[in-house]
């Protein structure tokens, strides 16, 4: 079943998917054709016991309101697509706040040039100006997030599973739903940050972060 599809693996998916779009024009794959390698890898399809996916983008974002079932992409799909997710609702996080979720739940002094980078991910001068003697890219936080893990622990997968990770972001969402009033607003924040510590926890690799951040 896709719960147990390690997150790890959807995440090289989605970092080839991205690497894709950077190529130039003749070399270029289309969506389609992404999308179509994406669900036919081995790592997929093995573990989900299916011969042959013949899916484009729009049957892909049907199945996400479909019913889950024996075999079908639906959990991997609430992770690719959570904007289409309709039983889980929004999480509630804007990029800064998720920036300064981070930079606590790590434990960064919040004058250093890591916590900066995360803070002001779409400022140049905090991109180039790297800590690590690497320019960052601007604009883009799952990047600095995996940037400032990488200065700090090694690239191994964790071995969390597709489905344990939508447990965790269920989690988030009943926080988010829960403190929507000013009196728990303080509350909630110092719950958010306690939950990404949480994740920290099991050990994701800077790369798994990268991409839980996107999502």
């Amino acid at each position: 079943q896709c719960d147990k599809i390690e997150f790890y693996i959807l995440c090289l998916r989605l970092e080839q998917a991205s690497n894709a779009r950077k190529l130039p024009n003749g070399k270029r794959p289309t969506k389609r054709k992404i999308f179509q390698n994406f669900f036919c890898g081995r790592e997929v399809c093995s573990d989900l016991d299916v011969k042959r996916v013949n899916l484009d983008k729009l049957k892909l974002l049907r199945m996400i309101r479909g019913k889950k079932r024996r075999g079908s992409f639906y959990s991997m799909l609430r992770l690719i697509f959570p904007d289409r997710d309709g039983v889980r609702p929004h999480l509630g996080l804007k990029e800064r706040s998720i920036a300064r979720h981070w930079g606590d739940a790590l434990g960064l002094n919040r004058n250093s040039s890591a916590y900066h980078r995360l803070q002001k991910y779409t400022d140049p001068t905090y991109a180039t100006s790297s800590f690590n003697g690497k320019p960052g890219e601007v604009g883009d936080l799952g990047i600095a997030v995996y940037e400032v893990l990488s200065d700090r622990m090694g690239s191994d997968s964790s071995k969390i599973t597709i489905g344990k990770l939508n447990t965790l972001l269920d989690e988030l969402a009943i926080i988010y739903k829960e403190g929507l009033t000013k009196s728990a607003a303080k509350t909630k924040a110092a719950q958010k940050t306690t939950w990404v510590s949480n994740v920290q926890k099991l050990g994701l690799s800077p790369l798994e972060q990268k991409w839980l951040v996107k999502i």
